[in-house]
């Protein structure tokens, strides 16, 4: 196969990865952020079920609504793991310019794009893991 051909499909998968982990930084953010305001709009509407007098288990299960986006953002933690897919992202897309604009050899390249793959494995989130301090 020539280097052209190579260096083409190269950057085709590049590009790829990095538009996907684009895609789905921002889908953890919208995410993280229809939570938060589920939460809100929770916490006010069993607010008003309260001051009307609504049906207690009705209120009850409005009122659940805030502590479950809690439970929810603790254990999924969209905001980490949007971060994550978007440096993911700004790294292979570093990759990209090397290889568009400066020349570098697709062999080279190709053994960056590999290391980051593999170094970002290591960094991804587990589910229900917090920030560092909450690990002990």
């Amino acid at each position: 196969m020539s280097t052209m051909v190579q260096e083409s499909e190269l950057q085709h998968e590049i590009e790829k990865t990095a538009k996907r982990e684009g895609r789905f930084g921002w889908a953890n953010y919208f995410a993280a952020y229809f939570v938060a305001l589920l939460a809100l709009a929770g916490s006010i509407a069993a607010t008003i079920l309260v001051a009307y007098e609504v049906q207690k288990s009705i209120t009850a299960f409005v009122a659940a609504i805030p502590a479950t986006a809690i439970a929810v953002t603790k254990i999924f933690n969209f905001e980490r793991r949007s971060l994550y897919h978007w440096r993911k992202s700004k790294k292979i897309r570093g990759l990209l310019r090397k290889l568009k604009y400066e020349g570098v050899d697709t062999k080279i390249v190709s053994r960056e794009f590999t290391k980051i793959e593999t170094e970002t494995l290591d960094e991804w989130i587990a589910f229900g893991v917090g920030d560092k301090g909450d690990e002990e």
